[in-house]
């Protein structure tokens, strides 16, 4: 075990405090499910600007499918996030290593 994992178990064992899930858990998740309904909205605009048949709309569409690939790199981010406090979550109860 290395001293990081070592700190955070003691830290988090010692004290008699585990949380599962853990807070860096729910804060990704709630991270995660913000930026789902975000892409949600975002994709029913567009279908909306599809379905008017405006020439003008294009320009939207665009801008918004931009902001939905930079949602899909922040999802990308904070699913990662969450993988991690799971895996640290996992070393605190001495599931890993």
């Amino acid at each position: 075990m290395n001293n990081t994992a070592t700190e955070i178990s003691c830290h988090n064992v010692c004290a008699g405090k585990i949380k599962v899930p853990t807070d860096k858990e729910v804060s990704a998740l709630t991270e995660m499910r913000n930026i789902k309904s975000k892409v949600k909205a975002i994709r029913e605009n567009i279908k909306l600007l599809n379905e008017s048949g405006d020439e003008d709309a294009r320009a939207g569409i665009s801008e918004m499918e931009s902001e939905l690939a930079r949602y899909k790199n922040k999802w990308k981010e904070w699913q990662q996030r969450h993988k991690e406090a799971v895996r640290e979550r996992m070393i605190i109860l001495g599931h890993e290593e």
